[in-house]
Formats: C-alpha cells, sequence, structure tokens
C-alpha cells in the first residue's frame, strides 16, 4: 500500500474542502504531546518523499509565517553546545542523530543561520 502524505500544490489546485479540513481552531493551539507525534510523523514521512521543489515551496511559505522561529537544527545544535541544558537533551534523540552521522552546526554557523 502507498503511503499517505501531504503534499504541497498551488492553492489553486487544492480543493477548498480540503483546506477546511486542516484549519485548526484557536482553541486548539495546545496539543497534547500525541497530537504532536501524529504531526510530526506525518510531517517526517512526507519530508522524506518531498521532492526539492517542494521542500522549497514550504520553506517560502513558512517564512512568511515563521520568521521569529529559529530553525530546530540550530536550536538543538545550540542545545548540544550549552552545558547547561545539553544533559538534558533526550538521549535517544541524540543516539538517532548520531547514528544518522549527524553532527551539531559549529557556533560559527549557528550564528550565520
Amino acid at each position: 500500500m502507498k503511503p499517505h502524505h501531504l503534499s504541497l500544490v498551488a492553492a489553486s489546485i487544492v480543493p477548498t474542502v480540503a483546506i477546511a479540513a486542516l484549519q485548526v481552531p484557536p482553541a486548539a493551539v495546545l496539543k497534547p504531546s500525541s497530537d504532536r507525534k501524529v504531526f510530526w510523523k506525518a510531517y517526517l514521512d512526507w519530508l522524506s518523499t518531498a521532492t526539492d521543489d517542494e521542500a522549497e515551496q514550504l520553506d517560502r511559505v513558512l517564512a512568511q509565517h515563521a520568521h521569529h522561529v529559529r530553525p530546530l537544527v540550530v536550536a538543538i545544535s545550540d542545545a548540544i553546545h550549552d552545558p547547561a541544558t545539553a544533559s538534558h537533551l533526550p538521549g535517544s534523540l541524540l543516539a538517532e542523530l548520531y547514528a544518522a552521522g549527524w553532527q551539531p552546526l559549529p557556533r560559527t554557523l549557528q550564528r550565520a543561520a
């Protein structure tokens, strides 16, 4: 069975019903951890199959809404380099990142991001 994931396409092609189904009422801003996990799993599933164009499209859209948010890779790199927070990161996350060959950004690159 082919995995289902959200795909970013031009808004003119997306049926209004599909967009309305994704609308979140303002009262639902804080979600339980399990709901966040569902989001992240779906997002990561999508990201693993997204084309470069789709990823760039998402970046352009998010830049309009998340200009004040640091990239997660920068925040995690900062947390690893900071002795006050490094030991508080989930060990399973660090193990997964290092097993994948990921290294934290050097501090000089973090400042530029």
